[in-house]
C-alpha cells in the first residue's frame, strides 16, 4: 500500500494505492456469478440498462472506448449488483507515472449496489477480475481509493490486496 496526494479541481485528495500480482480465487457461490466483457465487445441490453443507472454515458464511452477497459459485472441470483472496470496501463500513464510495468492494469471504478452490500461481493469481484486477466498474462494489478473510504479499503484487503 502506498499513500499519495493528488490535486484535482483545486482540492487535494488523499489516496491509497494497492498493488497485487495475483489474488486468491473468489469463494465458490451458487448465488454470485460474473460476466466479463472484453474491450471492443458490445454490451447486451441488460448490461447497458444496469450501467445506465450507475455511471454516465460519457464515462462509459470513455472507459470502454478510449481507455479500452475490461468490464466485469457481478450477478446475484441473476440480478446485476456490481461492476468493476479494469484499464490497461497506457490509459492512465499520466496519472500514475510511477507505474511502469507494461502489462499493468488499474482497477476502477467499481460499485456494488447498496441493496447488495455486506455480502462480500466487492472482494469476490476483485478476485474474479484479477484472476481472469492474470490467466491472460496481464498484471500486476493496481487499485486506488480515498483514504477515508474505509469500506472500500476493507474490501480490497479482504480480496488480498
Amino acid at each position: 500500500m502506498r499513500r499519495y496526494l493528488t490535486p484535482l479541481g483545486g482540492r487535494d485528495f488523499h489516496k491509497v494505492l494497492y498493488r497485487a500480482e495475483s489474488l486468491p480465487a473468489p469463494p465458490a457461490s451458487s448465488d454470485l456469478t460474473f460476466q466479463a466483457v472484453a474491450p471492443g465487445a458490445e454490451l447486451n441490453v441488460s448490461q447497458r440498462e444496469f450501467l445506465a443507472g450507475c455511471i454516465s454515458d460519457a464515462s462509459l464511452r470513455y472507459l470502454r472506448g478510449r481507455c479500452r477497459a475490461w468490464l466485469f459485472i457481478g450477478l446475484w441470483d441473476g440480478q446485476a449488483c456490481n461492476f468493476a472496470f479494469v484499464t490497461p496501463r497506457r490509459a492512465y500513464m499520466r496519472l500514475f507515472p510511477a507505474i511502469s510495468e507494461e502489462k499493468a492494469m488499474l482497477i476502477g471504478p467499481c460499485l456494488t449496489l447498496e441493496a447488495f452490500r455486506g455480502r462480500s461481493i466487492y472482494p469476490a469481484s476483485l478476485q474474479n477480475a484479477v484472476g481472469q486477466l492474470a490467466r491472460q498474462g496481464l498484471g500486476p494489478f493496481y487499485i486506488e481509493t480515498d483514504v477515508s473510504n474505509h469500506a472500500s479499503i476493507r474490501g480490497m484487503q479482504k480480496a488480498g490486496f
